[in-house]
């Protein structure tokens, strides 16, 4: 297994209806800090896509998130992986209003050159059990560098795995929503040779 990507210095910040701002912002990783979720594309569920370690030293300063990912090809195909902050939680109804949009920043760097092109993240979304990704971010400096998303609203992300017909595919931003967590993802390459094993990237 090769290194995939290294993140982050992660920030946030939710712009309600009453003016307010609300920041997160994760410089450290403490591992129990975040969840981490591997979002199918193909038949099955994938296993094993990525992995997460805190890295103590050598980020954007200090402390950063490494995340290292192998390709599955179809019928288990690894999809975007998403990474959740346990302390960005933004409720609607304790702060008595809605969210009206997001900016979001990421400092990130690429370490396998073969990927530069091919690495997207973004800001992502969990909320009532559904994962929701940003706008992808070009991921291809090969030192680091911040990669921003300003004022995203609830039309710009969408909801990972297969649709229903008549299914509300974006988040809830409105003032009786419910609880929203916030992170990024990292959405893996699609364009390698097909095998019929699991291959390193």
């Amino acid at each position: 297994m090769k290194t995939l990507a290294s993140l982050l210095a992660f920030s946030l910040g939710a712009s309600t209806l009453h003016a307010a701002t609300t920041n997160f912002y994760d410089g450290t990783f403490n591992p129990s800090d975040w969840t981490n979720y591997d979002a199918p594309t193909g038949l099955g569920a994938p296993t094993g896509c990525s992995q997460t370690f805190q890295v103590l030293t050598g980020g954007n300063p200090g402390a950063y998130q490494l995340v290292t990912g192998t390709y599955q090809y179809d019928p288990f195909r690894c999809g975007d992986s998403f990474h959740i902050n346990k302390n960005a939680v933004f409720s609607p109804l304790r702060a008595a209003g809605g969210i009206t949009n997001i900016s979001f920043s990421i400092d990130t760097k690429t370490t396998n050159v073969a990927l530069a092109q091919e690495l997207f993240v973004g800001a992502a979304a969990f909320q009532n059990g559904a994962y929701f990704a940003g706008p992808p971010l070009l991921a291809s400096n090969l030192v680091w560098n911040t990669l921003l998303s300003i004022s995203l609203v609830a039309t710009n992300f969408y909801k990972s795995g297969l649709g229903v017909v008549g299914e509300n595919r974006t988040p809830d931003f409105t003032a009786t929503a419910a609880p929203i967590s916030f992170g990024y993802y990292v959405a893996f390459p699609s364009s390698i040779n097909p095998s019929t094993t699991p291959e390193p990237v």
